[in-house]
Order: C-alpha cells, then sequence, then structure tokens
C-alpha cells in the first residue's frame, strides 16, 4: 500500500512519483483533484510574516518565477529574504490547451483543469526553487490571461507593498510586449515614479531572453544561479495517469530549452530619469505574433 504523502512533501518536492499518485488519484476527462492550498494565511489573505527582509516577486504566468526570475528567486533565497512569490494570472490563454496538451491527453481538457495543472506547476516550481511554503501564493485577485492591465496589476501589488514596504521588489519589465507581464512592470513602476518605492526597495524589472539585442536601454543586467533541470521538473514531467501533464514546457518549449542551456536572470532598473517608452532597434521583434515557436507564454 502507497502511502499518502503530506501536501509538504509534495510541495517541497519531496514526494515520489508513486506518493504523487496515491494523493492525486489518475486523471480524468473531468481533470485531476483540486490543487492544493498556495500558503496559509491570515484573515486578510496575507502571509503573518513581520514586515522587513521580505523579498516580493510578481510573476504573470505559472512559469515565469523561473524562466525570467528563477536565478533572482533564488539569489533572495540564498540571501536569507522571506521570498514571496505571486501569481497575477490565470494562464488559461495558453494555445497548448487545445494544441500540444490535447494531443498529449487525447481530449481538449476544460480551462478549469488547465488551470488547476499550470496552479500545481507553479507550486512545485516555487518549492523547488526553495520558496517557503507560505511564500507560494496564487492571488485571489489574479486576472484571466491576456487582459492584464495597470489598474488590475495595481490591485495586487498595491496590498503586498502596503504590507511589506520595506521589501525588495521584483517583477517583469514595463516593456514588455505581452500585456500580462507589461501591467505588473507599469504599476510598480507607478510606485517608483511617485516614491513610493526607493532605492532601499532594489526594484528589478525582468526580461525574457527574447528583448536580448532588441532593446538599446536600459543596460540589462544579470543574475546566475544554478537553477536549470531540478526546478524544470515540474514543467517538464509528463505523468498523465498521476495528473502531470508537462504544460509549462509544451506552452514554451523554447524557452525553457535556452533556459536549460544558459539559466540567466536579465532585468534593468525602474524608468525614473530614462524617457518611457524606451528607444527600440527592433520594435518588430517584441511583437508576440512574430515570436518563433516555443516562445509563447
Amino acid at each position: 500500500m502507497i502511502p499518502s504523502p503530506t501536501r509538504r512533501a509534495v510541495l517541497t518536492g519531496a514526494a515520489s512519483t508513486a506518493a504523487l499518485a496515491a494523493l492525486a488519484g489518475p486523471a480524468t476527462a473531468t481533470g485531476p483533484v483540486a490543487p492544493l492550498t498556495a500558503a496559509p494565511r491570515s484573515p486578510s489573505g496575507l502571509p503573518t510574516w513581520a514586515t522587513g527582509h521580505v523579498a516580493l516577486f510578481f510573476a504573470a504566468h505559472q512559469d515565469d518565477e523561473l524562466l525570467q526570475m528563477g536565478s533572482q528567486v533564488r539569489a533572495d533565497v540564498e540571501a536569507g529574504h522571506q521570498v514571496v512569490v505571486v501569481n497575477c494570472s490565470d494562464g488559461s490563454a495558453s494555445v497548448a490547451r487545445a494544441g500540444r496538451v490535447a494531443q498529449r491527453l487525447g481530449y481538449v481538457p476544460t480551462v478549469e483543469d488547465f488551470v488547476r495543472v499550470r496552479d500545481h506547476e507553479f507550486l512545485e516550481s516555487c518549492a523547488r526553487l526553495g520558496v517557503p511554503i507560505q511564500g507560494r501564493v496564487i492571488s485571489p485577485d489574479r486576472y484571466t490571461d491576456g487582459t492584464g492591465t495597470r489598474e488590475l496589476a495595481a490591485r495586487i501589488v498595491d496590498q503586498w507593498v502596503t504590507r511589506f514596504p520595506t521589501a525588495l521588489v521584483r517583477c517583469h519589465s514595463f516593456m514588455d510586449a505581452h500585456r500580462d507581464h507589461r501591467s505588473l512592470g507599469e504599476a510598480v513602476d507607478d510606485l517608483v515614479s511617485t516614491h513610493q518605492l526607493n532605492l532601499a526597495n532594489d526594484v528589478r524589472f525582468f526580461f525574457s531572453r527574447r528583448y536580448l539585442g532588441v532593446l538599446d536601454t536600459p543596460p540589462l543586467q544579470q543574475v546566475r544561479r544554478p537553477v536549470g533541470d531540478v526546478e524544470q521538473t515540474p514543467f517538464r514531467a509528463a505523468e498523465v495517469a498521476h495528473g502531470r501533464w508537462g504544460v509549462g514546457y509544451l506552452s514554451t518549449w523554447g524557452y525553457f530549452d535556452a533556459h536549460r542551456a544558459d539559466p540567466v536572470s536579465y532585468y534593468h532598473r525602474g524608468s525614473v530619469g530614462i524617457p518611457r517608452p524606451m528607444r527600440l532597434t527592433h520594435p518588430e521583434r517584441l511583437d508576440p505574433a512574430t515570436l518563433p515557436a516555443g516562445h509563447g507564454c
């Protein structure tokens, strides 16, 4: 008889494949079991840490925390910060649902099941990056994939910055072509511009690899930490009977392969003193419609 794993074992990646199967049961046309909770929360919906020594990450989709920010997450964990990674959109619009995922499953999963599986991938990814259980957060205010606006992003960002005003802040770039990414960057940069965030917050705006050689300014900086195969496992695992579909990799395999070869997080600073939008050398290459295969979200 296979012992039932604890939630902590699953979220830390300590559960075996057999144990995961015992917890989840076989996947069906109606999808896997309901998702694990993201974190223990206070009545206000926020973790109960004291302020200070917190690093806040705002990630749009359930893989951005690794592909765009993974090395920075690991660096902040190693520095002893209390890391919080907030998922801000539901990832439901990926073309992989009716495409490569459907081919793997033999049917098109419902949006609800698709999102549940992506949420499991996000939670396990955070665990493997070293994020404590209370820091793996699926925002109750997250927006539908592809509908991000500055106002929707600000609803999420502002509550966290208000709760942790001295936190280090990490998010997507306000120059990103994807509106879900860009909205988060704009919401954070607005706080920088109005001096609600300052140098002490060490605000960093993260870029994907496709911006390399596209942007003239601002200069991109790098964070290098050993993240790769282990951290990518939740997104690559193809164990359909165990409710693991490998959605992340099927959605954007080009990014995952590039990240495995060279796991770097690229970031720039805020727009204070720099005109926004900044000058692009090849603006057409920022259009999501022109992305090569395997580089969607």
